[in-house]
């Protein structure tokens, strides 16, 4: 189980130690799917840290990922870079994918 460590108030009878507490972070997908949006945890797929994100686009990679295809248009107004970066950034996925599937050959 995940957990959080959490400070204790000065009003407790031992400020200095530390009570630990269950995190509410999403473990899987599921968990995720309804959780409130913008998302607030850090995870690789949060894109409220880009530096292009504006409210009321979506906060998680997952989530466009679910809505289906994207154009690199779209993605590229998501992460606020142009639509060219995302066609670089495609073919660099690409040829990692695929080097690593030769290595499994």
């Amino acid at each position: 189980m995940t957990v959080a460590a959490v400070d204790l108030p000065e009003s407790s009878p031992a400020p200095r130690r530390l009570r630990v507490l269950p995190a509410e972070r999403p473990r899987t997908r599921a968990d995720c799917l309804s959780g409130p949006r913008p998302c607030r945890w850090a995870c690789r797929h949060n894109l409220t840290v880009e530096r292009g994100w504006r409210a009321g686009q979506p906060s998680c990679s997952l989530d466009v990922a679910d809505a289906g295809g994207a154009t690199a248009a779209v993605v590229a107004a998501i992460l606020g870079v142009s639509r060219q970066r995302v066609e670089q950034l495609q073919s660099r996925a690409i040829g990692h994918a695929l080097a690593a599937a030769e290595r499994l050959r």
